[in-house]
């Protein structure tokens, strides 16, 4: 479950990254394959959640420990 969690962490972190950049780009072809590219990480994020939820048999997940092994806090792991 850790490994789960720390992935999944790292995608969060990923999208948010990938959605300020789809948000500040200007140029329409770029605009295009980020949106791809944030659509396939958002996908990822959906498999990782199922696989926590069929590992754990519960909808909620604590990544307290994870968190503050990262130096992240909690505001970070929200998905806009």
């Amino acid at each position: 479950f850790q490994m789960l969690a720390t992935f999944y962490i790292k995608y969060v972190q990923i999208f948010r990254n990938l959605e300020d950049v789809y948000d500040q780009i200007v140029h329409p072809q770029k605009r295009i394959l980020i949106r791809k590219i944030l659509d396939g990480v958002m996908g990822r994020l959906l498999e990782l959640k199922n696989e926590m939820v069929e590992l754990e048999l519960t909808e909620f997940h604590y990544f307290d420990d994870i968190l503050q092994d990262l130096k992240l806090a909690p505001q970070q792991l929200d998905i806009p």
